[in-house]
């Protein structure tokens, strides 16, 4: 399953991301199945889990390969890791 990151190109994660919406969709229902509280996200949800823990993340539709895809731009790894301690109300000890 393409979730959005290819496997054979190291992704930087100090810089920012476009994350297809669709992307963003399969890789958390895939990742929530067989959850005993199991439901499929919508956009809906995802765009307003995103506006809650990573507001900086902001969504609009580019040009990509000769398409346009909705999807967000994500922030950096260290701003997205601020924005979430944030929403956690503490610190986490991140890995290196």
């Amino acid at each position: 399953m393409d979730v959005g990151l290819s496997s054979e190109i190291p992704y930087d994660w100090s810089i920012g991301h476009f994350w297809p919406t669709k992307n963003i969709l399969e890789a958390f229902n895939f990742k929530l199945k067989g959850n005993t509280k199991y439901t499929n996200l919508t956009y809906k949800d995802i765009a307003e889990i995103l506006k809650t823990i990573c507001p900086s993340a902001t969504n609009g539709r580019p040009m990509i390969n000769t398409k346009r895809n909705w999807g967000y731009t994500l922030p950096t790894i260290a701003i997205a890791r601020q924005e979430f301690e944030n929403y956690l109300g503490g610190s986490v000890n991140w890995p290196p």
